[in-house]
């Protein structure tokens, strides 16, 4: 099972990982702050991958400089 990280400021996808489980519940995993178990989209040229709580959505990358 895969824990799919993303960044506090943005939501943007960072990597993903196995997920460690929990010790008191073997069958559930670790789930670290500002990282989901939903699975995002493949990477599209010139898009950025952004997690909006639910789901994730493609964004176009940032230029250079701007704040999101």
């Amino acid at each position: 099972m895969q824990v799919h990280h993303y960044t506090e400021e943005g939501q943007f996808f960072l990597a993903s990982t196995d997920a460690r489980m929990s010790p008191m519940e073997p069958d559930v995993p670790l789930v670290p702050r500002f990282a989901t178990l939903i699975e995002p989209p493949a990477d599209l040229e010139n898009m950025v991958r952004v997690f909006i709580g639910t789901g994730w959505e493609y964004r176009d990358v940032p230029a250079q400089g701007d704040a999101q």
